[in-house]
């Protein structure tokens, strides 16, 4: 076993390494104890969970499937389908919009956790996960969920005489407190949920050391991104790592039901990544902090001038901008670029709201209408190259070693450095020497992605670009291979080989 379970009374039930654990090194392989929609979905097929119109259904309760082959699945078939038959429990109309939330199938995968009580799984593991019931008690989501779910069930389904409004609630606390997202396995898979209560017993941290990949039968595969020595913990993430420190602990304290209080929350500075940093406009060279970021009321202050902004004042600035952030147009990359422009006086330059918008421009550049590789001048390739460098700074302190997102950087920084040395040689702005040197970084680049992507499950996105990758890295190796034959290299000088 390369992993051991410990326990204390600051949080429960934790993971350490109980050996050495090298980089990359798979150490936890499970699979979900329930998968099923999420809490907030739109209409699905209860058999393989593809999106759905909504007009086609089970034979037999009457709910949501692609076709009969679906609604014979053991998933749907062996679970709610029998409850939902039984009750005489129809689906209603569907949403008009195929893309809003249903709240009829809020009551599924709690049903399907249900249906597991009494199994030799939930009775060793399922039961032992934190459902935080007491502080979720009273609030809004357990509010709704004694209507769309607890109600439901027991008075719909008719199920009051197998279990009670406790235990509905109890595996309602247990799938929002603990459940994974995942994709559906059929193609282009929409978010589904899943339950694994082996990955879920590693704590949070802002700044992880694992990563997990999860494959189209809902396995998951657990690894490192980087060294871990024995006794040391391993830490999952239950949060977005680009986000500013406010942001993560008020999604962690809404969803999670626990206040984060790991080094990189602690500190102002968010160990160097300044995701959280505001330019003061008071004074010329001083950052604006909070002065104490796990206070969530904390007000901001200059660390060179007195200057002072309130919480609510930094708040609703942040809000502002968050908005105008989420209402862009997916593909535009003029707009991008001029809220940079825009904000870059009031904040950090790696300030959380201008690293969204550089990590969306790093992917468009090359990619999006007017923008492709064929079209794009070399400055706007130096471009592309700065903005991967700006995010791969911030990648290596929040998401360090064989992370997803340094893979993911890594892969879009090869290409445009490829294609600027070559356009540079070719205007003769760029030795020969030099052509060979910076197709050389290219190639390190490239093999750093292979070598971190190909840790992904083969089927996903990110193990299909593995694939591309190892492609492209065994041509530009052909590439470096033959290029000092085709340029002569004398004493620091070159000419094209005759």
């Amino acid at each position: 076993m390369a992993y051991e379970v410990k326990c204390n009374d600051k949080v429960g039930r934790y993971v350490v390494a109980a050996r050495d654990l090298e980089a990359g090194e798979e150490f936890l392989e499970e699979t979900a104890a329930v998968v099923g929609p999420k809490h907030h979905t739109p209409p699905v097929c209860l058999g393989c969970l593809a999106l759905v119109a909504g007009d086609t259904f089970c034979g037999r309760c009457g709910w949501l499937v692609c076709g009969p082959e679906c609604a014979d699945l053991p998933v749907h078939k062996d679970a709610e389908c029998a409850i939902f038959a039984s009750a005489n429990v129809k689906f209603g109309p569907p949403p008009e919009d195929p893309t809003a939330d249903c709240p009829q199938l809020e009551c599924v995968t709690p049903l399907r956790l249900l249906l597991s009580v009494g199994s030799e799984r939930w009775s060793n593991e399922v039961v032992k996960m934190e459902s935080h019931s007491e502080k979720r008690r009273g609030g809004a989501d357990w509010e709704a969920d004694q209507v769309n779910i607890v109600n439901f069930l027991l008075e719909r389904c008719k199920l009051t005489g197998k279990y009670t409004a406790e235990q509905i609630h109890q595996v309602c606390g247990i799938l929002a407190v603990n459940a994974f997202e995942a994709r559906s396995s059929v193609s282009g898979g929409n978010a589904v949920r899943a339950l694994y209560p082996q990955l879920a017993i590693l704590s949070h941290n802002c700044v992880p050391n694992t990563s997990h990949s999860i494959s189209s039968d809902y396995k998951v595969r657990v690894r490192t991104t980087v060294p871990v020595k024995k006794g040391e913990e391993l830490f999952s993430t239950y949060t977005h790592t680009l986000q500013p420190t406010y942001a993560r602990r008020k999604h962690l304290k809404l969803s999670k039901y626990f206040e984060c209080q790991c080094s990189r929350c602690a500190d102002p500075e968010e160990l160097g990544s300044n995701l959280s940093t505001i330019k003061c406009p008071k004074c010329e060279w001083g950052w604006v902090r909070a002065e104490n970021p796990l206070i969530e009321a904390s007000d901001y202050k200059c660390g060179k001038c007195e200057f002072k902004m309130s919480n609510a004042d930094t708040m609703k600035a942040m809000e502002i901008i968050k908005n105008q952030l989420d209402y862009l147009d997916p593909e535009s990359v003029e707009m991008r670029e001029q809220l940079i422009k825009k904000y870059h006086s009031f904040l950090h330059p790696k300030h959380a709201h201008l690293t969204a918008l550089k990590h969306a421009l790093s992917q468009l550049y090359g990619r999006a209408l007017d923008y492709t590789f064929d079209e794009m001048p070399d400055l706007l390739m130096e471009r592309k190259i700065e903005l991967c460098r700006h995010m791969l700074q911030i990648a290596d302190i929040i998401e360090p070693g064989l992370s997803r997102l340094r893979g993911m950087i890594l892969y879009e920084l090869h290409a445009p450095l490829i294609m600027l040395a070559r356009s540079l040689y070719q205007q003769n702005a760029l030795t020969g020497l030099a052509l060979l040197t910076r197709m050389q970084e290219a190639e390190k680049v490239l093999a750093q992605a292979v070598q971190i992507l190909s840790l992904e499950d083969p089927e996903s996105m990110e193990g299909q670009l593995a694939a591309q990758a190892r492609f492209s890295l065994q041509q530009l190796q052909q590439t470096i291979t033959m290029l000092p034959q085709q340029i002569d290299i004398v004493d620091g000088d070159e000419h094209i080989g005759g």
